[in-house]
């Protein structure tokens, strides 16, 4: 029943009739199954693998509006925070938080943590992937690298509340249009009360119109960042020619 209002919501009844149609005689719908990333078996994790979007959020009327999970493959993440760096960013990296916003099994993350950032947060709707997320990190903890402070909230992005401090707001294409709006206008609410730099770093940015429609958003920067082959291999979902934007707020 999920998988059908997901399918209703985004294709309209032809169009998930046409699905249904050319879907006919497979057997069930059964999700890839890729071996294990060497990110996760370097750090004993599990991040990996692809979760479509029937299967996430059930019951949570923003739930329709999710797209799917799919970890961001470590050299692409490397190579979007250097772009960020370049930009430059409008203070140190040690008073910025970083925020990723439908951050799933905790992947980015753990990444991030690693980094000398202020605070570490991810978000995430879906509480199945939040426990995996918790225990990843946990897990992460235990190889002994020194982390930053990094926590993990089940929540609601249209509901967040960002912190006073300067941010990045990650993003790897979480959810479509109408989340994506509930989520700028709560964004543009706190950064009017209390003025900060924020940027955000949205990779396979397929909602970036929703954001660059924003006056008070402009782009700096927008492209193909490097995927290595070892990643390409791993995580074929992650492997295609995606786009990935970043932001600043404020001209």
């Amino acid at each position: 029943m999920a998988k059908l209002r997901w399918s209703l919501h985004h294709r309209g009844v032809m169009g998930s009739l046409r699905q249904a149609a050319s879907r006919l005689g497979e057997v069930n719908d059964p999700l890839p199954n890729p071996s294990m990333h060497p990110f996760d078996a370097l750090h004993s994790v599990d991040t990996g693998g692809l979760i479509t979007a029937p299967h996430l959020s059930h019951g949570h009327p923003h739930a329709l509006e999710a797209t799917a999970y799919c970890a961001t493959p470590p050299s692409r993440f490397a190579a979007l925070l250097e772009i960020w760096a370049k930009s430059p960013p409008e203070r140190p990296i040690d008073e910025y938080t970083f925020i990723d916003i439908g951050c799933g099994k905790g992947r980015t993350l753990l990444m991030a943590a690693a980094l000398p950032f202020r605070e570490i947060i991810g978000i995430e709707l879906d509480q199945g992937l939040v426990r995996i997320a918790e225990n990843n990190l946990a897990n992460f903890r235990n190889t002994g690298l020194a982390l930053r402070p990094t926590r993990i909230l089940c929540a609601d992005a249209a509901n967040f509340d960002l912190p006073a401090s300067p941010s990045l707001i990650y993003l790897y294409n979480p959810f479509a249009a109408g989340v994506m709006e509930k989520l700028l206008d709560r964004v543009e609410t706190s950064l009017n009360k209390n003025p900060r730099p924020l940027e955000i770093l949205y990779c396979n940015s397929l909602q970036a119109e929703v954001i660059a429609l924003r006056p008070a958003f402009r782009t700096l920067w927008s492209g193909v960042a490097h995927l290595a082959e070892e990643d390409a291999e791993a995580e074929p979902c992650a492997a295609g020619e995606e786009t990935s934007t970043l932001f600043r707020h404020g001209r």
